[in-house]
């Protein structure tokens, strides 16, 4: 007998819950350390990557070691794969390739977060040193976060927040910003540098108004060259914004007689040397503007005058078939690749709409495309080492896969066979994708289509053709690639077609391009949407009277004004953390001068204009909300509580707004989360919510009542 109530049965998991599931807990990889045998054409890789813990909610880090010979094209043993230790940072390799120096965090239950330089060699720890007295957390993003060791290998330069004096009484209100979203409350980054032998560690001073990062020991070790980025009159958020006030600069060894090596007029970054350190290269493009554009690539020789060399130029109107210009965050950590007289830089860079591994000539600025074959999808390099190149291939229906191989170069040729080392198993059934071209429109106009490989009265969606399902990236000057993407293949699994579309100012299509898209949001972007969304409706390829929408970020500004402009098209929306006022958000976000760029009106960054009237009347027109009147698609809202980028009260008032207007009108606020949402519980719960309120308003022939779905509710089985 027992006492009190039964318990009650556990609910049985939806269709879309254990879709989810399923596919989810595959690895994504990041990086890759190679470390070449003394027998030639035989490696050790060992690839890092993550995978999500559906039952912890977290991310746990992943290992996988593979021994390759004849330059991959063989694998000597099945890769093992074991768990990183939490806490583990970057690393940089000794030239051995036998040891290397890692940074690495403990949480202490005493003590606190606990810091230490740890030198490994062959599987155990030689050295470890603590430097938790010494500074803060150690950055270890792609902005600021570096580690790098000295040509002699004695010192190890890195970046970490600098460690402020107990603050008592009034001084413990001091506002001290920091650099906005994916960097809330971290401290001001100062470099580092680590004697190994002696375990002395120096932080180097600060230095008025210019945060450092991206470390290197300059000519002899007897300097340092770094990226700087002003942060007078303010730190404006520097994700995915190469466009600030910033340089490369260089300094004796203590943090003195600072000079900026680079144009004050050009907004450089990812300082990178050769191997006799004799020459720098970096990226740089325009200051202000859109922000994120077309870069270049120049040099400096440090041995005598440092006169700024061309590289690779910027490219304005590349053909359907040319290189597209440069869009990067960074030369890759060992990208500068030599071989006798054969100098290369091998970049990852969006090519139109896919991602693929080029190596540039720093003769003559030659590009060369290694993965040409647009059918392979996507490639993206997550490891160099003398020309040892790891990367993954993904395409929309193929989860990443780890590929290796060996770079062939001379002075004008450069070329690399790729081979498989490590594929999902099970590999996950397959769907169908093929990129669109739109040339009576645009010659940078493009989209991928992704479609269901199951008979459509299979999946859960039903019907005789697939519903279509049109998706907007974000940026607005980003891009969708013929890669994978989980939520996109997803969906089509559930029994859409994926429409992904690259409106008029996505990179990867030239400089041109993103200024095609200049002071005309709102408007070209939404009709380019428009205009590809109705040329595939009418294809005969998919259901005509069953379209939907969704997006997030810029992509959730073109799902709201496209809603508000064709308020009878779409039969269900989904905005995650949309702009929807452009002159409010001016007033909140981490980029205020993201509203004025895009709008085409001039923003100083070195002394933030005042909003008038005549400004916001402009933002204003190019806004959703000047449209919201019309809306009456069934909509869901999907926000973050700690976004920085576009704060959630942008979603709120859309939500308020069209609730007050008896639209059925939906919200979610996932709490710590920022703007990207992507924490493993929101993914899992985003994902099981918006599926299940499209496949409410969707699913159903035009006409039908649609009843009422909950998350726990099945449409049956997924078709294989």
């Amino acid at each position: 007998m027992t006492s009190g109530s039964e318990d009650k049965p556990k609910k049985e998991p939806s269709a879309v819950a254990k879709l989810y599931s399923s596919i989810a807990t595959l690895p994504s990889f990041s990086s890759a350390l190679i470390f070449p045998s003394t027998k030639p054409g035989t490696a050790r890789v060992v690839v890092s990557g993550t995978v999500r813990d559906l039952n912890r909610n977290t991310r746990r880090k992943l290992v996988s070691e593979i021994t390759v010979a004849e330059e991959g094209k063989e694998v000597l043993a099945e890769p093992f794969t074991s768990e990183v230790s939490d806490g583990a940072g970057l690393l940089v390799q000794f030239r051995d390739g036998k040891r290397w120096v890692q940074l690495k965090t403990v949480d202490d239950k005493e003590k606190g977060k606990r810091f230490f330089v740890e030198v490994w060699s062959s599987g155990r720890i030689v050295k470890s040193i603590e430097v938790t007295e010494s500074h803060k957390a150690f950055y270890e993003d792609d902005w600021f976060g570096s580690i790098v060791l000295s040509s002699d290998e004695e010192k190890v330069a890195y970046v970490a927040e600098r460690k402020l004096p107990d603050e008592k009484g009034p001084e413990k209100f001091v506002f001290r910003p920091d650099w906005g979203e994916k960097f809330n409350k971290k401290g001001a980054p100062s470099i580092v540098i680590c004697d190994l032998e002696s375990e002395e560690i120096r932080v180097l001073k600060e230095f008025d108004d210019l945060a450092v990062g991206a470390v290197q020991f300059g000519p002899k070790d007897e300097s340092l060259i770094f990226w700087g980025v002003r942060t007078n009159p303010r730190q404006y958020g520097i994700l995915f914004c190469p466009n600030r006030v910033s340089g490369i600069y260089q300094s004796d060894l203590e943090g003195n007689g600072l000079k900026l090596l680079t144009d004050p007029n050009e907004a450089s970054r990812s300082p990178r040397l050769d191997a006799k350190k004799e020459t720098l290269y970096f990226i740089s493009n325009p200051i202000g503007g859109p922000h994120f554009t077309c870069g270049k690539i120049s040099s400096i020789s440090l041995g005598g005058k440092a006169e700024i060399k061309s590289v690779l130029p910027y490219v304005e109107t590349p053909g359907p078939s040319d290189f597209p210009g440069l869009f990067i965050d960074r030369i890759p950590i060992n990208g500068i690749v030599e071989t006798g007289d054969a100098r290369w830089i091998v970049v990852t860079n969006t090519w139109r709409s896919r991602v693929t591994i080029a190596a540039i000539n720093v003769a003559s600025g030659k590009v060369v495309d290694l993965c040409p074959k647009v059918e392979t999808g996507s490639w993206r390099a997550i490891g160099v080492h003398g020309t040892w190149v790891a990367a993954i291939r993904s395409e929309p229906g193929v989860p990443q896969v780890v590929h290796v191989g060996v770079l062939k170069l001379t002075s004008d040729s450069a070329s690399i066979a790729f081979h498989s080392i490590h594929a999902p198993s099970p590999a996950p059934p397959p769907i169908k994708w093929r990129t669109l071209t739109f040339p009576d429109r645009s010659s940078i106009l493009e989209a991928i289509l992704v479609t269901p490989i199951s008979p459509q009265p299979k999946t859960l969606v039903k019907g005789t053709k697939p519903p279509l399902l049109v998706f907007p990236h974000g940026g607005p000057h980003g891009s969708f690639a013929t890669e994978f993407y989980l939520y996109n293949y997803l969906l089509t699994r559930v029994g859409f077609a994926l429409l992904m579309v690259n409106y008029r100012g996505s990179t990867g299509f030239g400089k041109g391009g993103i200024e095609s898209l200049i002071g005309r949001v709102g408007d070209l972007d939404v009709e380019d949407t428009q205009y590809v969304a109705e040329e595939v409706r009418k294809s005969g390829e998919v259901d005509p009277d069953r379209v939907a929408l969704w997006g997030g970020s810029h992509g959730g500004f073109l799902t709201a004004w496209l809603v508000g402009k064709y308020p009878d098209y779409y039969k269900a929306a989904v905005l995650r953390n949309p702009v929807i006022n452009m002159g409010s958000n001016l007033a909140q976000s981490d980029i205020p001068d993201w509203s004025l760029a895009e709008a085409g009106i001039e923003y100083d960054l070195t002394q933030p204009p005042l909003v008038t009237p005549e400004i916001y009347a402009s933002l204003w027109k190019a806004s959703p909300f000047s449209v919201a009147a019309a809306v009456k698609t069934p909509s869901l809202v999907m926000l973050g509580s700690d976004d920085r980028r576009v704060p959630n009260y942008e979603g709120l008032n859309w939500y308020y707004y069209l609730k007050g207007r008896g639209v059925d009108v939906r919200a979610m606020m996932f709490p710590d989360n920022g703007h990207a949402l992507d924490g493993v519980e929101t993914e899992k719960h985003g994902f099981e919510a918006l599926t299940h309120f499209l496949l409410e308003f969707v699913a159903h022939k035009l006409g039908s009542v649609a009843p009422s779905r909950g998350p726990g509710d099945t449409y049956g089985d997924i078709g294989e």
